[in-house]
């Protein structure tokens, strides 16, 4: 790869650092706005994150939740599917043409949580608000974010072609803004009385506050 493109990947994966502090930060607040709701979340994420851990590697389930992320996205960007392939060991989609959103969105896109917040959705509808169903969610939540994380670290850390393509740095940078914006967002949605104005309102504040710092250290290094 020429010199010239692999320092601009370097430089716009540096630009979005700060875009990842901020969108952390949000998870951090949100998650931590109840207490109670902090417990829940990481009674579900612990033992998830272990035991996913000492599995040693990503299942069949994972491989079928992966390719079906690849095959989602495709929709959304109205890349046309050729193929699809789905092994127990391994799948495969082959689409028109390729497309970064698409190559990544298996780590960035938690697509169980989105399953988690559609039956959300149902039940708000037929009126079943009752709290200990908040409560269920949130631990369900927890587990679906620890299982996401460990499975999404283990198949990155065995090398995956999208990933080197792209490159790793400005790779991973973009996975980590789009993965803490799409779990802030299923997190405000699952918090009772919390808007989408308000996880809108408190990700600008965070966001103009990193790039802040940024420039002020900067200017104030020259």
């Amino acid at each position: 790869m020429p010199l010239f493109f692999r320092i601009t990947k370097t430089f716009f994966g540096l630009c979005l650092l700060p875009l990842c502090w901020a969108l952390g930060a949000v998870i951090v607040c949100l998650t931590f706005r109840s207490s109670r709701f902090a417990l829940l979340f990481f009674a579900g994420f612990a033992p998830a994150t272990l035991i996913t851990v000492f599995r040693g590697q990503a299942g069949r389930l994972y491989i079928f939740v992966h390719e079906m992320t690849h095959v989602l996205w495709s929709f959304i960007t109205l890349v046309p599917i050729k193929k699809i392939e789905m092994t127990s060991s391994g799948g495969h989609i082959e689409v028109e043409r390729e497309h970064l959103l698409i190559a990544l969105a298996p780590y960035f896109f938690p697509l169980t949580l989105f399953f988690l917040i559609i039956a959300h959705s149902i039940l708000q509808f037929l009126g079943l608000t009752y709290m200990f169903i908040a409560y269920t969610e949130y631990l369900i939540m927890g587990a679906l974010l620890g299982w996401h994380t460990v499975t999404s670290i283990q198949v990155i850390a065995q090398g995956q072609l999208e990933i080197e393509r792209i490159g790793l740095f400005l790779s991973l940078s973009i996975i980590y803004v789009l993965f803490f914006f799409w779990t802030g967002l299923f997190i405000s949605i699952l918090i009772p009385d919390f808007y989408l104005a308000d996880f809108l309102s408190l990700s600008y504040k965070q966001i103009i506050t990193a790039y802040s710092h940024c420039v002020n250290i900067i200017f104030n290094g020259l």
